[in-house]
Formats: C-alpha cells, structure tokens, sequence
C-alpha cells in the first residue's frame, strides 16, 4: 500500500510537470491516466449513508447529468482548511489524480488538498489582469519597441496621460485602450487593431486642442502603424 502511495505521488508529480491538462468533457477518454482535469464544479453532496461517507464535488451538469465528479472520503476532509463547498462551489477548478469511472461518469478520488485547486487564473488574478497579460502578448508580439511607443503616444495626444518614453505595454495603457474603445463603442478587447487605428485618426481630425502640424505627425505614425498586419 505504502509503494503504491508513492508511485501515485510520482504520478501526479510528473504530470503536473507536464502540465497534462484536460477538461471535464475529455476526461472519460483518458481512463487510468495521471493527469490534470479542470472544470466547473456546479454542486457538492455529503452522501452519508454510502461507505467511508464521501463528499461528491460534481462537475459542468448536477447529479444525474454530471460530465465529472471528485471524490473527497470522510477521512480526507478534514485536511482541507474549509469544507469543500466554501472552497470550490460553483468555481472552475483543477484537479490531479488518477482517472476512474462509475458508470460512464469519469471521476478522481481525491486524498490530499494538493491535488485540487482554484484554477490559478481565477485565484491570483482578476479578470482585468487576465485581459491586461493577454493585450501585452499581442503588442509584444505583433509590435517592435518603436510601435508600441508610437501607439502611446497617440493615445497620450487624444487625452491618456501615459510615459511616452518607455515602450511596456503596462496596465495603464490597456486601459487606456479599454476607456478609448468604450467611449468610441468599439469592442472592447483591449487591442489595438485597425478599426482602433481609424476611430483614433477620427478622434484626431477632430480634436481642437491640437494644431495643424501636431495632426499631421501622429496621421503619419497611424499610416506607419496601419501599414502592419494587426
């Protein structure tokens, strides 16, 4: 028992390290497998009366209609700090373990509060921080240094107070896209694609705080911009 505890831990280990991820909906193909499953637990039940008094954490669908299910054993619980249903009630979570079935239904049983967790989004960031790293990947990716510098200062000339001197995509420049896409009725995805190109232009025609040459410098870095494929 004490060896397969241990190959069971070098298990969950290696395939945390490969990051092996699956959703609830694949789990049932991956039976007897080590592997990460992350989905939406929808209901918790204490189901006293079976044997060793489990606690089922089921997944995406409630009971009868679940797609997965964690089991947590009476004797575990009380190695997690709060009852699961603070925990993990209608969160997406992420679970390690090995993979089984009860009736078509793929589950995981769970022994130590290391194997399940908040899906690391949803516990260390907010859905703006999210959205932030997400718009600095794509103007890191799809902008040289000289670019990013030019959209900042763009936006600094229609109103975003921002430091024009350094090119990082921080938090205060996508939500300066944000506010700009906002206000113009753009999508709001926080990046700066075409459409966002032409409506700054707009705004610069318009504006009446800047001069005739003023204008003409950012038209030009617009031009300059718009000629990439964003």
């Amino acid at each position: 028992m004490f060896l397969k505890k241990i190959l069971l831990f070098i298990f969950i280990f290696y395939a945390f390290i490969l990051n092996a991820y699956l959703s609830t909906y694949e789990a049932a193909n991956h039976l007897g497998e080590v592997a990460e499953v992350c989905g939406f637990c929808v209901s918790i039940n204490y189901e006293n009366e079976r044997q060793g008094k489990p606690v089922i954490l089921d997944f995406e669908k409630k009971y009868p209609e679940q797609v997965f299910s964690v089991i947590i054993y009476e004797i575990n619980i009380k190695k997690f700090e709060k009852p699961p249903e603070e925990i993990f009630l209608n969160k997406p979570v992420c679970v390690k373990g090995l993979i089984d079935a009860i009736k078509g239904v793929p589950f995981i049983i769970v022994s130590d509060p290391q194997q399940i967790q908040i899906m690391k989004r949803y516990d260390i960031e907010s859905d703006e921080i999210y959205a932030w790293k997400q718009s600095k990947d794509y103007h890191n990716t799809w902008f040289k240094n000289k670019d990013r510098i030019k959209l900042k200062i763009i936006l600094n000339a229609i109103g975003y107070k921002l430091n024009i001197k350094d090119d990082t995509w921080d938090l205060e420049t996508y939500r300066a896209v944000v506010d700009f896409q906002n206000k113009r009725k753009i999508p709001v995805d926080g990046l700066v694609k075409r459409k966002v190109l032409f409506e700054m232009e707009n705004v610069i025609n318009q504006s009446k705080d800047l001069n005739y040459q003023k204008k003409k410098e950012l038209y030009y870095m617009i031009q300059s911009l718009l000629k990439r494929k964003i």
